[in-house]
């Protein structure tokens, strides 16, 4: 990804697995039909269906109709700090019609991100503009339901920062002593204020944030154990079913099988 941002109208005509993105996403439905799974749940695409995938989100798509859209991509630096706050602080999808008026503002917007690509030397600052610009106009159309647990941190907290950073990057497996750089931190202090702030120490804070994906993964998709186990951060899988077990009282396997025989 050239400069930290990708903009492309494209057509959709084949099936995508379920994946996931170093990256984020936003894709504005411009014509055609189509479904889309996202974090387990179906969304249908039609014109002025607006979607933003983050780093913690997985989905695939399923056109109808030849799905056309323009996709914006980017690394989250182009973004600013209250605009990463709510995307790591939502506990909700982003997937919604923003009706024709309000889609036709962010299309518009799109398409001069999309001109802007296009020159020989891209305007990175007129780009980042944009780009928050589109978040704003997204947001006006959201209920954004804030994780509580990063409500009760004021804004103004080197510790908010460091933990909306871990909530987006958890799958990534920070260590203690990249995430204290974040808060101006070392490490040792890092972990006293975090343990005092947060009630418990980083490490299970992580895991924690890694094993609830995991049940995610375990209720909403195929994969196998050990890609699951992967794709949550951890880096033994022989750790993951310990951790695992620990926190849920019941493996895996287990777990998987009591959410099939309850639904």
């Amino acid at each position: 990804m050239k400069n930290g941002f990708s903009v492309s109208s494209r057509k959709i005509t084949e099936n995508s697995d379920l994946h996931w993105h170093n990256y984020i996403e936003i894709e504005l439905i411009t014509g055609g039909e189509g479904e889309q799974i996202l974090n387990g749940k179906k969304y249908t695409l039609t014109r002025g269906t607006v979607s933003l995938i983050r780093l913690i989100d997985y989905h695939s798509v399923f056109p109808k109709n030849d799905l056309t859209l323009i996709n914006l991509s980017f690394e989250e630096y182009l973004l600013s700090d209250d605009i990463l706050s709510v995307l790591s602080s939502s506990l909700s999808e982003f997937c919604f019609d923003a009706g024709p008026d309000s889609f036709q503002t962010m299309e518009n917007i799109a398409v001069l991100c999309l001109d802007e690509t296009k020159k020989n030397l891209p305007n990175r600052k007129y780009i980042k503009t944009l780009l928050n610009a589109l978040f704003i106009k997204l947001f006006e159309y959201t209920d954004i339901n804030i994780e509580p647990q990063l409500n009760q941190i004021s804004k103004q907290s080197p510790l908010r920062r460091s933990l909306e950073y871990i909530r987006l990057h958890f799958r990534e497996n920070p260590s203690l002593t990249e995430v204290s750089k974040i808060a101006h931190y070392n490490p040792s202090h890092f972990s006293v204020v975090f343990h005092k702030e947060m009630g418990c120490p980083y490490s299970k804070y992580l895991n924690d944030l890694k094993l609830n994906y995991a049940k995610e993964l375990l209720g909403y998709t195929d994969l196998k154990f050990g890609e699951i186990c992967f794709e949550c951060g951890f880096t033994s899988y022989a750790n993951f079913l310990k951790v695992f077990k620990e926190k849920n009282g019941m493996s895996p396997s287990k777990y998987k099988n009591s959410i099939n025989f309850t639904t």
